[in-house]
């Protein structure tokens, strides 16, 4: 939403964090630059900035600080009147006395608070200058007071608040502040004139003062002072990328990528995945006709052979497609299946390889190959004849069955329930 379409008051007052809450804030949420002109310069007034700037770096913005110098110890005064730019001795004097400030911090929030400005400083998406009047003697020492709020959205539209908040604890907190507000589109001769003078602060191009960034390495010390966790150095770790690229090889949320077996299409990866959230994994895939439940199912299958104790799976599948499962399963998922001809009661694997059940053996049993296809008409036998079941004396830890819509019971004309 442009500032256009947000709620602007024209007088905001109250306590500091009530304006934050219903000024401040809810502009960074849309603005793309954010200017401010504030009079403290302190580890509490880089701490107050740290709100909102989290929702001005995800809009892709930046923000310019101006900075005044408030509490400027007499001896550091005194000894910048000898100097040729003495407010830029100040100035730093002040930094280094922020940056010792940092060191008290004991709250883990707050450090990571500045450490955020600190890596903004880096990223060029926060800048700050501190600005500090050219008179500095006792006699007439003054300070830099100004302050006002400059949000722009992408549209180009200005909002500006001009009043007593500073960018303090305080000043966005319990103090009891006041400010006028004013848009470019309702009252662009303020927002003009406010824009103006930030430039002109900005540029060091007024008179009376001395306008001076905090330095390019004001970043980096800042980071040195803070009591950040310390990072143990890159060449501690002995691991190898190829060490991590095995390990990432056997998790299965990366196994569909990991070479295992050929890639699947999208909605296959989401089967797979699902199919894999549960145990024990019974689920029932039911894609439309061509969009490839036979790789789904090879997929869960050779996870299932690879990653678990699962070693014998029992394929039953309509005899016209035995053969494609068997070519499938080798061909994409390195796979060996060994296709069951009841004619001859033979096991083939998919090399050419013949084991024939030996009279007296069931059909599955501990002799029999691991993975078998066989025919569903077959398993499931007749009435004559019984079904597979009479014919298994070690049972498969997976069971696959194609068609399995047809693994079901039925009425029949008699009103007789038949499996």
């Amino acid at each position: 939403m442009p500032f256009k379409g947000m709620t602007l008051e024209v007088d905001y007052s109250g306590p500091g964090r009530t304006i934050l809450n219903d000024f401040v804030l809810p502009f960074l949420d849309v603005a793309r630059r954010y200017d401010r002109i504030t009079s403290f310069f302190t580890v509490g007034s880089l701490l107050a900035i740290s709100e909102g700037l989290d929702s001005l770096r995800r809009n892709g913005g930046s923000m310019r600080l101006v900075l005044g110098l408030h509490d400027i110890p007499e001896q550091l005064a005194e000894a910048a009147i000898e100097s040729d730019d003495a407010a830029s001795a100040i100035i730093a004097g002040v930094r280094e006395r922020v940056l010792s400030e940092v060191t008290t911090i004991k709250s883990e929030f707050q450090v990571q608070q500045l450490a955020c400005i600190a890596w903004m400083l880096q990223d060029n998406l926060l800048q700050i200058r501190v600005a500090a009047p050219k008179s500095i003697r006792a006699s007439d020492r003054g300070i830099f007071h100004s302050k006002a709020f400059i949000f722009s959205d992408e549209c180009g539209d200005v909002v500006v608040g001009v009043g007593s908040a500073n960018e303090t604890v305080s000043g966005l907190g319990a103090n009891f502040e006041h400010l006028m507000a004013f848009s470019s589109w309702d009252a662009p001769q303020y927002t003009s004139s406010q824009v103006r003078h930030f430039e002109r602060l900005w540029a060091n191009d007024i008179p009376e003062l001395c306008v001076r960034e905090l330095g390019a390495d004001f970043a980096r010390e800042l980071l040195a002072a803070l009591p950040l966790p310390s990072i143990p150095a890159a060449h501690t770790y002995r691991v190898s990328p190829e060490a991590v690229l095995r390990v990432a090889r056997e998790m299965a949320p990366l196994s569909f990528v990991a070479g295992k077996f050929s890639a699947l299409f999208p909605h296959q990866e989401r089967a797979y995945l699902d199919a894999l959230s549960r145990w024990p994994v019974r689920v029932l895939l039911a894609d439309e006709v061509g969009l490839g439940k036979t790789f789904e199912t090879s997929a869960v299958v050779k996870h299932l052979l690879s990653e678990t104790k699962a070693a014998r799976v029992l394929f039953l599948v309509p005899k016209a497609v035995l053969k494609q499962w068997q070519d499938e399963l080798r061909e994409h998922f390195d796979v060996d299946a060994w296709l069951f001809h009841s004619s001859t009661r033979t096991f083939v694997s998919s090399q050419g390889v013949s084991q024939q059940v030996k009279v007296g053996e069931p059909v599955l049993g501990p002799a029999s190959p691991k993975i078998v296809l066989m025919s569903a008409q077959y398993a499931r036998g007749s009435r004559r004849s019984g079904s597979i079941a009479s014919d298994i004396s070690v049972w498969p830890d997976v069971l696959v069955v194609d068609e399995a819509h047809a693994a079901r019971t039925h009425v029949d004309e008699a009103g007789r329930v038949r499996p």
